[in-house]
């Protein structure tokens, strides 16, 4: 469990940096109004998704599902992962560098 609660800053600084540079590039760079429903709506889909990986976590460790391969260590590199390729997404738009999906 100290594994996973000492992953949960690094969860929480990529939430943050997410949070900061989208807000940053709807403002600054598309213009688009400031609206603390949306803020906050943002802060409390984080706060869920968060929460979700967490308790994944806590159930896998709890549960020794180490038989199928999911550690609780996976799981929160999974949230971190996911804040992290969003936070770069959006650091991509404040730069203007464009993106392009191959498909």
């Amino acid at each position: 469990m100290e594994e996973i609660a000492s992953s949960v800053r690094s969860l929480a600084v990529v939430i943050l940096v997410n949070i900061a540079l989208g807000v940053y590039h709807k403002i600054g760079h598309q213009h688009v109004a400031w609206s603390w429903k949306k803020f906050f709506q943002g802060i409390l889909k984080a706060i869920l998704i968060s929460g979700a990986f967490l308790g994944l976590a806590y159930v896998f460790e709890g549960s020794d599902l180490s038989g199928t391969g999911i550690t609780p260590k996976i799981i929160i590199t999974a949230a971190i992962v996911l804040y992290a390729v969003k936070g770069c997404k959006n650091l991509a738009a404040v730069l203007g560098v464009s993106m392009e999906n191959k498909s």
